[in-house]
């Protein structure tokens, strides 16, 4: 499963965004619409936000979630370990 690298690379600590802040679309520099919880720019927002952020997936994300049903399972493993790691370094 690939999920989007800006997610894993991206912290908001105090609203203060540290990291990338331009659109996860294959080639896309542009900034992001929301630098505080985005992925995608503008127009890359209103094509694929509401679809699930596996790639390749185009079914429809699960309200709550950035997966569909076939992959909320992996999705949910993804952001559990990814968590833990993330906060593991910040006390």
């Amino acid at each position: 499963m690939e999920v989007d690298k800006v997610m894993m690379t991206m912290a908001v600590l105090d609203s203060l965004v540290i990291g990338l802040t331009y659109c996860a679309y294959e080639d896309c520099t542009i900034a992001l619409a929301n630098a505080q919880g985005g992925v995608f720019c503008a127009f890359h927002n209103m094509e694929y936000g509401a679809k699930c952020h596996v790639h390749g997936c185009t079914y429809q994300k699960i309200d709550g979630t950035e997966a569909c049903n076939a992959h909320h399972d992996e999705w949910m493993r993804y952001k559990n370990h990814s968590n833990w790691q993330r906060l593991s370094g910040f006390r």
